[in-house]
Parts: structure tokens; sequence; C-alpha cells
């Protein structure tokens, strides 16, 4: 875990020294880093199921987060 926390302040270190450096953005270094580091973690298409039968998702909240995440 502290090799982890280690290795996400280094990387965040880089990409903000790059980014004054270069002028380049941050996402650069910390997108391929985040793809490296974190991996997605696959769901069973059975628990989707599961979920949408017992209503577990609020589509009615999903729909309010897509109108905030695109209108920015």
């Amino acid at each position: 875990m502290f090799t982890f926390i280690l290795l996400c302040l280094l990387v965040g270190a880089l990409a903000g020294f790059l980014a004054g450096l270069f002028g380049i953005g941050g996402g650069l270094v910390i997108v391929p880093t985040l793809v490296y580091l974190l991996p997605i973690v696959d769901v069973p298409e059975s628990f989707v199921d599961v979920y949408r039968t017992w209503n577990i998702i609020c589509y009615h909240c999903d729909y309010w987060h897509w109108i905030g995440t695109t209108s920015s």
C-alpha cells in the first residue's frame, strides 16, 4: 500500500513538472498511469440483470448525472 501511494505521488509530481515545463496537459502522463495502476474489474452480466430486476439502479438519478456530465 505504501508503494502504491508513493507511486501515485511520484506520478503526480512528474505530471505537474511536465505540465509546467512543456505546457502539456497532465492527462498525457496521468491517464496511461491510471490505466496501468487501476485495472477495471469486470462485472458479470448476471449481476447487471439482478440489479435491473431488483430495481437497485436509480435510473432517474442517472438521468441527472448524464445531463450534468454532458453539459460540462
